[in-house]
């Protein structure tokens, strides 16, 4: 089990996991979830099994993404020059036709998705709800100098501290395994230059 979270913001995009493998109703070990991408300047996150065809997924994931390259058109090939489809929900989707989406990005918010273990997933967006209630009104007290994220930086350690409360929440069930926990792996990925901005 795990929990995904990306964030995306005029800054770039935050990608991040928590780091336990379960099997069997136990925490395995920690295991990588979050996969540097550098033919596309980017990162790639896992949730489900940990193994493909008999390998554990750091190796076999390792692996697939250093067989893939990219089109001068952006498209994918990869092993045998299979064609890879892509679908983009952000800039398809999600953007044109979501007006807060739109205004949280002028303004220096951020668009999340996030997926995995389905009660974490749950508490997560209410953990975020709650979250960013609180931080806008620390923000908005004259006088303090509390503002929102600047950087990408910045967004990252705000992403790091939702999967930490996450973990304590997780220690803290009576689940046979805290499928959501460890170690943040938190990625940040700078929009590159001369993208579209908000």
């Amino acid at each position: 089990m795990t929990l995904i979270a990306t964030h995306i913001s005029k800054y770039g995009i935050v990608q991040a996991s928590d780091s336990n493998l379960t099997a069997g109703g136990k925490v395995k070990s920690p295991g990588k979830k979050v996969f540097d991408l550098p033919f596309g300047v980017g990162a790639l996150a896992v949730a489900g099994s940990y193994r493909v065809g008999g390998r554990e997924m750091d190796a076999w994931m390792s692996e697939c993404i250093d067989a893939y390259g990219m089109n001068a058109d952006g498209s994918y090939i990869g092993p045998g020059k299979r064609e890879c489809e892509l679908s983009d929900d952000f800039w398809a989707r999600d953007y044109p036709q979501q007006r807060e989406t739109q205004v949280a990005m002028a303004i220096g918010g951020w668009h999340s998705y996030f997926n995995g273990f389905p009660e974490g997933r749950i508490a997560y967006l209410g953990l975020t709800r709650a979250f960013n209630a609180f931080f806008r009104q620390m923000w908005s007290v004259p006088g303090w100098m509390f503002r929102p994220p600047a950087s990408l930086e910045e967004m990252g350690a705000f992403a790091e501290v939702e999967l930490r409360a996450m973990d304590a929440l997780s220690r803290s069930s009576d689940y046979p395994a805290r499928y959501i926990g460890g170690e943040p792996q938190v990625r940040v990925i700078a929009s590159p230059p001369n993208t579209v901005t908000f």
